[in-house]
């Protein structure tokens, strides 16, 4: 995809966004009439989230056609997904904490202690 895809991206998802924000905020006792009240189970609220995940998926299909959205969406076999993303990543970031290997200060200062 080309840079004019990237501001186009950020075109409809702003416009959309912000579009359908604003009818929102202009027209909120006719929607809440029509879809409920205004949060998070709101059609409209959950429209507005999905924008950005919506128009990126309007757009592989626009230049991809279905054949270009199923391939990026779907692995081809069990050894590509698994190639993509180890299981050891999924473990990473629990492992990289401090506090739960115990914090740093606490070993410096029990190997002060000791000496």
């Amino acid at each position: 995809m080309s840079f004019g895809s990237l501001v186009a991206f950020f075109a409809l998802t702003f416009g959309l966004a912000w579009g359908i924000g604003v009818l929102l905020l202009l027209f909120t006792a006719q929607i809440e009439a029509t879809f409920g009240p205004v949060g998070y189970t709101n059609p409209v609220f959950i429209l507005i989230v999905w924008t950005p995940g919506l128009v990126g998926v309007f757009l592989v299909f626009r230049h991809y056609g279905l054949r270009g959205l199923l391939s990026s969406s779907l692995p081809r076999s069990r050894a590509s997904s698994s190639s993509m993303c180890p299981s050891t990543w999924a473990l990473s970031p629990a492992t990289s904490r401090s506090d739960l290997r115990g914090s740093s200060a606490a070993r410096i200062s029990s190997s002060a202690a000791r000496r």
